[in-house]
């Protein structure tokens, strides 16, 4: 509670988003779903507004699994949905940049291997060079 007071105080947006879903899970965790919704409620919303992806699915996935205890279904879906939707973004970004990642490295590779053929060569040549001269 202290480090969200302090948070407050000082305006850290991102920390009052932490602080809200760190005291939503102790909540969960201790059972008291409705201290937990009321802290999660505003995690999600700090996360809306600092537009967070991964914090708003973190927070969703709690949301979801209280509602359906509470017996709010169609809240319960609603997170459920919103969870699934941000969780397979991550996942095409995350694999897009892998691609990008083993594209690079293979251009790279590609490059070095090529650079090392030209190194050779030049090696090569001036070796016989060097042979040439002495004859």
């Amino acid at each position: 509670m202290d480090g969200l007071k302090l948070s407050k105080e000082i305006n850290a947006r991102p920390r009052i988003a932490d602080s809200f879903y760190h005291l939503g899970r102790y909540y969960y965790k201790k059972g008291d779903l409705v201290n937990a919704k009321i802290y999660l409620d505003s995690a999600y919303n700090k996360a809306n507004e600092l537009e967070s992806l991964l914090r708003r699915m973190e927070v969703a996935e709690y949301l979801e699994h209280i509602n359906k205890t509470q017996g709010n279904i169609k809240e319960a879906l609603m997170y459920a949905e919103i969870y699934n939707i941000i969780n397979d973004s991550l996942n095409k970004i995350e694999i897009s940049s892998q691609l990008a990642r083993l594209e690079w490295e293979r251009d790279l590779n590609g490059k070095d291997s090529f650079r090392i053929k030209i190194l050779q060569r030049q090696k090569l040549m001036r070796n016989f060079s060097i042979i040439a001269y002495f004859w």
